[in-house]
């Protein structure tokens, strides 16, 4: 009987030795996850630091970083964050503003989430001497038709006030103190005035401006009742906003302090113009273009616009629109976000666009951007609470799939705006990410991958297959492993035709999958055939996943060494993106030591992997 029990004991001390030693095995095959970090930035005097970049520095080596925006480094819930990457157990993170050590520093921990608030001893930023009026010289109205006007400043010490000193406005109408010409004009004429306006500390600033009210044209009806002529008689168009030359030489100026040249029209128009010279102007700085168009911010990175090669004789304006659209006109897509029951649109859709209008008036639109746009929408005071909470992002909308696009934006509670990137200018608008159920998926109650799996379909990337149901153990094919990398990296639609034999335009692959493609995440398996429907393997995921870090301008591992025990097996082509896949943390190994590189992937595999990438680059 003793001897009975003590073979009892020692196939249980073999049994836990081996568990041990499994364990071991599955934690040495992973990396350590990141530490994620976002904050407040100021001064030792207390003001916000506006803008710039913070590095994380681990041991005199930089090993993140990540820019100011309006006095804030990165945002909560699951918006952008400092990522720092690495084997820092027991290490020590500093940070850096601008080049300048902080006071903080923080004690580095693997899958660390938390706010640090950074306080930097820098010189405050300048501050505008005076106050600048932004608006054109020559403004126009119609007599008898309503008129609103309002002033733009910036610079000096709000609040302001706004009077005429000189000269006079049309009769009917008046100028309020704080900035707004308002009434109905009744009588025509140009008529000459100067504004002043005074800020909070007593400085002033004066320009000058004419305004020149049209008699209104009259359409008559059609088939009669105007002689001597045929057709009818335009209708006076209200001119763009246009920037005069002393107001863009002035942002051109203020561009020494701002390190960009912001230039913008009244609040609640649509529309602002460049003529070709001040284009040529602001290309002349070399600095990025700041855009404030109906309460729009579109910033430009030098270069990043690509303004069609045409003579100066050609040309005649760049124009830049941030326009909501008309309800009725949004009906559909506004019907569609609802009818898929992941989003709510959280104020109005706008249409954004840049275009060249040429001597003849035809407009060239402008598609295609060196690099990104950085944008800013702004939210409506109604829903800024669930904003802070984490709630809101953008969308944009999709008009050859007729779906909306998550994008993942930064929530600012002082400019109450939602700031993202593109590269593409179309529909957006704030949108609310309904949480998902986890009843929409039955089948994944109790499945290990049910978080990630249900934060990727909150955020509008992935979807079951029908009736309720994930799939989560199904495998998942090359095409719909591409389609996800191109919503989660909302990479644009490709006007590139697909030259292979199995497919065709039609699948419903066919869009995303031609997307992927010329954007370099995805290539074909021989000269002729890309295999669409053939379930992925884990070394082509490996290195799709490797591709999209490298599409968002992340940091790639040079090393190239493999560590897992069937190393030999992986394909030559696939070395590099299975080591440094493994060691950004986007795919490990198995308990068993192996990486199992031609092994299919199930579809609840592929969304922890995606999940990963997601949390990476944002």
């Amino acid at each position: 009987m003793k001897h009975v029990q003590r073979v009892f004991c020692l196939v249980a001390v073999i049994v836990m030795l081996l568990q041990c030693g499994v364990s071991a095995l599955a934690a040495d095959s992973l990396p350590p996850l990141p530490a994620l970090y976002w904050g407040s930035v100021k001064t030792a005097t207390g003001n916000p630091v506006i803008s710039g970049v913070v590095e994380a520095v681990v041991d005199g080596d930089v090993c993140g970083s990540i820019n100011i925006d309006n006095g804030m480094f990165g945002s909560t819930g699951t918006g952008t964050k400092l990522v720092v990457q690495g084997d820092f157990v027991g290490k020590t993170v500093h940070f850096r503003v601008n080049g300048t050590e902080c006071q903080q520093t923080i004690a580095w921990k693997s899958d660390d989430c938390q706010e640090v608030n950074l306080i930097v001893n820098l010189t405050d930023p300048p501050v505008n001497p005076s106050p600048l009026i932004f608006n054109s010289d020559t403004l126009s109205g119609t007599k008898g038709q309503p008129y609103s006007y309002s002033f733009v400043v910036s610079g000096g010490a709000t609040p302001y006030s706004f009077a005429i000193t000189a000269g006079k406005l049309p009769d009917g109408l008046t100028l309020s103190n704080n900035g707004v010409i308002t009434g109905t004009p009744t009588s025509t004429g140009e008529y000459n005035f100067s504004v002043t306006v005074t800020d909070k500390l007593n400085t002033k600033a004066t320009q000058s401006f004419s305004l020149t009210i049209n008699q209104a044209s009259v359409t008559p009806p059609a088939g009669g009742g105007v002689s001597g002529g045929g057709g009818s008689a335009p209708q006076t168009k209200q001119p763009l906003n246009t920037i005069s030359d002393k107001v863009l030489q002035a942002a051109i100026s203020q561009s020494a302090n701002t390190g960009k040249v912001t230039v913008q029209v009244p609040a609640g128009e649509s529309h602002l113009a460049l003529s070709f010279d001040q284009w040529k102007d602001i290309q002349g700085t070399g600095k990025p273009l700041e855009t404030k168009v109906n309460n729009i911010t579109m910033a430009f990175a030098p270069g990043s616009l690509k303004v069609p090669q045409l003579s100066s004789g050609e040309l005649n304006q760049v124009q830049f629109t941030a326009a909501p659209v008309d309800r009725d006109e949004a009906k559909e897509a506004i019907a569609q976000a609802n009818r898929g029951g992941l989003f709510n649109i959280a104020g109005e859709v706008f249409e954004l666009s840049a275009c060249v209008v040429l001597k003849d008036g035809s407009q060239k639109n402008i598609k295609q951007f060196n690099g990104k746009i950085q944008v800013s929408l702004p939210v409506p005071q109604s829903a800024r609470g669930q904003a802070a909470e984490g709630r809101l992002t953008v969308g944009y909308y999709n008009e050859q799939t007729k779906t909306w696009q998550n994008i993942a934006g930064q929530y600012n509670p002082v400019t109450g705006t939602i700031t993202f990137e593109t590269n593409h200018l179309s529909k957006y608008a704030v949108i609310e990410v309904k949480q998902v159920q986890t009843t929409v998926f039955k089948d994944i109650a109790n499945h290990w991958a049910r978080a990630d799996i249900e934060f990727m379909a909150d955020k509008g990337f992935v979807g079951g297959v029908g009736n309720g149901v994930f799939a989560p153990e199904a495998n998942i094919t090359r095409a719909q492993f591409a389609a996800f990398l191109v919503r989660i990296l909302d990479v644009p639609q490709s006007n590139t035709a697909l030259n292979f034999t199995d497919v065709k335009a039609g699948d419903w692959y066919y869009v995303p999958l031609a997307a992927a493609y010329q954007a370099g995440l995805v290539k074909g398996v021989t000269a002729d055939k890309i295999a669409p429907n053939e379930n992925i393997t884990r070394e082509q995921m490996a290195v799709m996943l490797v591709r999209a870090m490298e599409e968002k301008g992340k940091t790639i591992p040079s090393s190239l060494e493999l560590t897992f025990s069937d190393k030999g097996m992986v394909s030559p082509w696939a070395v590099a993106g299975v080591s440094q896949s493994a060691q950004l943390s986007l795919i490990g190994g198995y308990p068993n030591g192996t990486f199992q590189p031609r092994a299919n992937a199930t579809r609840a595999q592929a969304i922890v992997m995606l999940h990963r990438l997601y949390e990476q680059i944002q």
